[in-house]
């Protein structure tokens, strides 16, 4: 789990997978890949989202049967677990707002000088409108896991005194004001630091709540060699 919650923004230009997730509809029976409450991938959205992460891979990955179906079962790992995320966000009325977003996106973007940001994308093959779509969806996995996890962390006074001692040079730098705003700075990364060790326990949580449902048949259709027989009986 990342140490900022923002780093989420940024997933899909490192090379990792993010979801483009829709509301399941109504009616009909959607061919899907992975599905969790009121949202699931779709196969043509889970083949783009693998697209885009063989990109980090030799461009022969298919000739090595093992590497690539770990590539697929991966992919399908964390976009079940984001889906996960995204249906609770939207079972529980968890949104950004548009200021919210364009707030963040003129933040974000400040770093970049002159059209570096938009060149950067060009590289990486994603279009603005795809981003800005991105990059909403991460907002609010962000907003969700800070409002629903680190904001309700714990700390006694015995958390806040070990990670003191944990920290002294950190923390005499704090009281010299180098550096640091104020005390509730270091308060702060415990609060997030208790919420990384506590994020797998708060995902199985999720899915007390909300059953992902993984379309086995579907994807042992993406699986090449031996594997895909294998996944297609399970």
């Amino acid at each position: 789990m990342p140490g900022h919650w923002v780093i989420w923004v940024l997933i899909f230009l490192t090379g990792l997978p993010w979801t483009g997730c829709d509301p399941a509809p109504k009616t009909g029976v959607p061919e899907y890949i992975i599905k969790a409450g009121p949202v699931l991938v779709t196969r043509t959205q889970f083949l783009e989202e693998l697209d885009l992460k063989l990109s980090a891979y030799p461009y022969d990955i298919k000739n090595m049967p093992h590497q690539y179906n770990e590539v697929v079962v991966d992919l399908v790992t964390t976009l079940s677990e984001e889906t996960l995320l995204l249906a609770y966000a939207m079972q529980n009325g968890i949104t950004v707002t548009q200021q919210e977003v364009a707030s963040a996106k003129a933040e974000m973007t400040a770093s970049y000088p002159g059209d570096s940001f938009a060149q950067m994308l060009l590289e990486n093959a994603v279009s603005p409108v795809v981003w800005e779509q991105k990059f909403e969806k991460s907002l609010l996995i962000e907003k969700l896991v800070q409002q629903e996890l680190v904001d309700t962390v714990q700390l006694t006074p015995a958390d806040v005194k070990a990670f003191y001692e944990k920290h002294k040079a950190r923390a005499s730098a704090l009281a010299n004001n180098a550096g640091f705003e104020d005390e509730t700075e270091l308060v702060a990364q415990l609060r997030r630091e208790k919420s990384e060790m506590l994020y797998r326990e708060w995902i199985q949580s999720l899915h007390q709540k909300i059953s992902v449902d993984i379309n086995k048949p579907q994807i042992a259709q993406l699986l090449i060699g031996d594997e895909k027989k294998g996944t297609a009986n399970e």
